[in-house]
Formats: structure tokens, C-alpha cells, sequence
């Protein structure tokens, strides 16, 4: 890191710092990113050890200018979180979080109830930014892309097109007003109560995609935020 800048562990009276920095470094790269809250930072740090799982760096004049934390989601997978307080990106502060992160996932790995067994650590990054540049550096692999579709909503909405044979009907909520308007195939449960089923024809698409890992040093053209992993064993 560049000279003055530093880390260390977060206090637990830090959630609101905390918080407001990663808004901050999150509005950067998405307008649309809400708030997090210092509540949900205290309720995370509940069930971290906050001494070993989290890092904060600190700019010259002793403000947060970054922060990081590694979390055990389930056996075998850990996920790491880390952001750059904008007006700090270019010191030094990324590498070393993901530096960092990594260690401290390695030493979860070797000393979990399942250690000897291969885990995965994840980040989650936008695409073709700096985050996603020192990933790949790292030996971190490229293994699913989120897309978020969106769009303005000043002025009317333009009339939907809906493809030939659909119709739409008004829908209040009611069990009548469903049945009549949803397309849907009558069954009776196990209890002999009747309940409405709509017909299975799949489940509801998700925006992801995913595919071969490119090349390190590649990245995918489509907008999104990724997900990389490297073994942590």
C-alpha cells in the first residue's frame, strides 16, 4: 500500500463508518445500490470473529478508506467481501484485501471441522474493473456472471407486446379473481382441501449466465458483477 495508508482490525463501534464507506464505494459503480445499514453490519460481525474475519484500512489522517471480511457461508465455501472507498482507489488498498482475504480463507480451511477437504472462496466484483483485473491476476477463475436488466421510469411505459395467444386479465388477489384470470389446472392436496396449480412448464427464469472460463487475463463484454473462486486449500 502506498505510504500512510495501513489496516487493521474494525471496532465493533465502527458499524456506522463502516457502513456509510461501503455505500459510498458500492453508489460508485451502481446509482442503484441501496444502503447498507450499520445494523446489518453488527448483525454479520455477531458471527464473525471480528478480530481475524474483518480488516479496515486506514488513509493517512487515520479515516476508513477500505474494508474487507471473510465469512464461512457453509463447509467448504467462503465468501470475502472488500471495497475501496473512492478517492482511495490506485493506493494499494484492493490488493492488499484480496491479499489478505485470501490468507485469512486458508487459515479457516486448514482449521474448520473439515479441514483437509477442498474449499472455494468467492468474491463478487463488476466486471472488467479493477477488482476483476488482480483477481485474475491471482489465479482466481471466472465461474458465473449476474446480470441486472433496468430502466428509467420517467414518462409512460410503452404499450407490452405479449406474443399470439396471450391475453391479460385483471387480477385482485381473491381465489375467484386468480381462478379466473390464471390459466390453471385444478387439483385436490393431501388434506382434501382444493388448491390451483399452474401449469408446469418451468420455473421462473433467472437473469444469470454462465459458461467456459475465459483466459486469464480475458474478460466478458456483458455488464454484471462476477463471481471468481479459487481453492483455498
Amino acid at each position: 500500500m502506498r505510504e500512510g495508508y495501513g489496516t487493521r482490525a474494525p471496532g465493533a463501534e465502527e458499524a456506522e463508518q463502516v457502513a456509510a464507506l461501503v455505500h459510498e464505494a458500492e453508489r460508485s459503480q451502481d446509482p442503484t445500490a441501496g444502503a447498507r445499514t450499520p445494523a446489518e453490519f453488527r448483525a454479520v460481525w455477531s458471527r464473525l470473529d471480528l478480530a481475524r474475519d474483518a480488516r479496515v484500512a486506514t488513509a493517512p489522517d487515520g479515516t476508513l478508506a477500505g474494508y474487507a471480511q471473510v465469512d464461512e457461508v457453509r463447509p467448504g465455501r467462503l465468501h470475502a467481501d472488500g471495497y475501496t472507498r473512492p478517492g482511495h482507489l490506485g493506493t494499494g488498498i484492493g490488493a492488499a484485501l484480496i491479499d489478505w482475504s485470501g490468507d485469512r480463507a486458508r487459515e479457516l480451511a486448514a482449521t474448520a471441522p473439515h479441514a483437509g477437504s477442498p474449499a472455494t472462496l468467492l468474491h463478487y466484483v463488476m466486471l472488467d474493473g479493477a477488482a476483476d483485473r488482480m483477481l485474475r491476476a491471482r489465479g482466481y477463475r471466472l465461474v458465473r456472471v449476474h446480470q441486472r436488466m433496468r430502466r428509467p421510469l420517467a414518462g409512460p411505459l410503452p404499450a407490452p407486446r405479449w406474443p399470439e395467444g396471450v391475453t391479460v386479465r385483471p387480477c385482485d388477489g381473491t381465489p375467484r379473481s386468480c381462478a379466473a384470470s390464471t390459466p390453471a389446472r385444478r387439483r385436490r392436496s393431501p388434506t382434501g382441501t382444493r388448491g390451483w396449480a399452474a401449469p408446469s412448464s418451468g420455473g421462473a427464469p433467472t437473469w444469470s449466465t454462465s459458461g467456459p472460463t475465459p483466459p486469464c487475463g480475458s474478460s466478458p463484454s456483458a455488464p454484471g458483477g462476477s463471481s471468481a473462486s479459487p481453492s483455498a486449500t
